[in-house]
């Protein structure tokens, strides 16, 4: 019998890097900044950010890694009196994930309903190119 996995309790710190990678015939990586820890430490609050090329990976994909504090806006409806269609760019606001422990012991935050993003462990990662299908 094979013994399970030793592992040492992961404690979240503010900066922490979680990676989501998904896709089913591309590769997309998804980066979350951990920006506060709730004070049980089993929660803590993301702001997604954004990568920057690193180096060509293949023929149709590159090497990329996350930009800690460069946190995505998105477009946020914002009618006035004189455009009732106005909208700007905005940072959202961080979003709350419970911190959970994979089967061979590596922390994770649910990223989306089909996907898991996990504690980055410093390496570049693969993405599908974005003239191959982003």
């Amino acid at each position: 019998m094979t013994a399970a996995p030793t592992t040492v309790p992961y404690t979240p710190n503010i900066g922490d890097i979680f990676r989501c990678s998904w896709g089913y015939d591309q590769t997309n990586v998804d980066y979350y900044e951990v920006v506060s820890v709730s004070a049980s430490r089993k929660t803590v609050h993301v702001l997604k950010v954004g990568a920057k090329f690193v180096s060509q990976g293949g023929p149709a994909g590159n090497r990329v890694r996350p930009v800690a504090g460069s946190y995505l806006e998105e477009w946020v409806r914002e009618p006035t009196e004189d455009d009732p269609f106005a909208s700007v760019k905005k940072v959202p606001a961080p979003a709350r994930k419970l911190i959970q422990i994979g089967y061979q012991g590596q922390p994770y935050i649910k990223a989306y309903s089909f996907a898991n993003a996990y504690l980055w462990e410093g390496t570049d990662d693969y993405e599908t190119d974005i003239m191959f299908g982003h």
